[in-house]
């Protein structure tokens, strides 16, 4: 099951002119997105795995262990394989050492470690992931093989998963300090699907958690979340200046908004801001941004350390066209 966050979010890329030279990405950021969005098994890069092999990751203090099946990578996207899927026998093990961390598992699980089979796997990563999993295929004499029904069976989920890790992969291509990303969204045997996500982009860069639906609501539980030793929250990218709200309160309830944010860089790498909106309201247009040198939605670094920043959206639940403001639903 896809992660799902408690709000909706826009990450946007910002791009000034920057006074050292780079490299411009080859393609435009819409590009990749889209490209990323629609990604797809290479039918020709399937690999059996045999119950003799030993191919597995190891991310934080979680292992993951591909036991017996087959085991397919995405094509690649300006060179790059950032994802893949597995169908058939594995399993992953997690021990927290903290005490809270292990409390939240055995009260979601009834134990208080990560130790499930899975029947499937959905991967997408920005990490080494794929040198290792080929290198444990290479040690296991595992060649790569043409398999249309494999790919094709993973067609539809595939397609539907993507969108949701796009804008996460899509930022490191814009860092000169990328922060790695995997997931692993799995087909869990005893109790359903769960994610498993290592980040080193989030304050507590390891989550267990899974999507369920009650009373016609989405929510997602998180089985567990926190720093595993060895890592290090990531440095503040932005510094909140001052920001200022506008609304307007219709007669049916409804609030039509414009907020306005003025935003600092605390780096001079290049950095992508994540916009998050409460679950009630819904953006209907992409924001305006502002600096004093340059502004564009698919900039990647300031040549200044301040800038200005302004969303506006507008809309209500559940749909999305282009407009200018954010509003949230009419209640009673």
């Amino acid at each position: 099951m896809t992660l799902r966050a408690f709000t909706s979010s826009l990450t946007v890329l910002l791009c000034a002119v920057s006074l050292t030279a780079q490299q411009a990405p080859p393609r435009e950021p819409r590009e990749l997105l889209a490209a990323l969005n629609r990604v797809q098994l290479d039918p020709a890069a399937i690999y059996k795995v045999d119950s003799s092999s030993r191919i597995e990751l190891r991310r934080g203090d979680a292992k993951l262990l591909f036991e017996e099946g087959y085991l397919g990578f995405f094509s690649a996207i300006e060179g790059k394989v950032t994802g893949a899927v597995f169908s058939g026998r594995g399993h992953i093990l997690a021990i927290p050492r903290d005490p809270v961390e292990k409390q939240q598992l055995a009260h979601f699980l009834g134990a208080p470690m990560i130790d499930q089979d899975f029947s499937s796997a959905y991967l997408r990563f920005t990490d080494a992931s794929m040198a290792e999993l080929r290198h444990d295929l290479q040690l296991a004499h595992s060649e790569p093989q043409t398999n249309d029904a494999f790919a094709d069976g993973w067609q539809a989920p595939v397609l539907s998963r993507n969108p949701a890790h796009s804008f996460r992969i899509l930022s490191e291509s814009y860092s000169q300090t990328p922060h790695p990303y995997f997931i692993a969204s799995l087909g869990g045997v005893s109790d359903g699907s769960f994610d498993f996500v290592y980040d080193l982009q989030r304050d507590e860069p390891q989550l267990f958690g899974q999507g369920r639906k009650a009373g016609g609501t989405d929510y997602y539980d998180v089985w567990s979340s926190y720093c595993p030793p060895g890592t290090q929250p990531p440095p503040v990218a932005f510094h909140a200046l001052s920001y200022r709200i506008e609304t307007t309160l219709h007669p049916d309830n409804s609030v039509d908004g414009i907020a306005t944010i003025h935003l600092r860089a605390a780096q001079s790498a290049p950095q992508a801001v994540t916009i998050f909106f409460i679950s009630c309201c819904r953006a209907r247009r992409r924001p305006v941004i502002r600096s004093n040198l340059l502004f564009a939605i698919t900039a990647t670094s300031f040549a200044t350390p301040a800038m200005a920043f302004s969303s506006s959206a507008h809309g209500k639940a559940g749909t999305r066209t282009s407009a200018t403001r954010l509003r949230s639903p009419a209640t009673t």
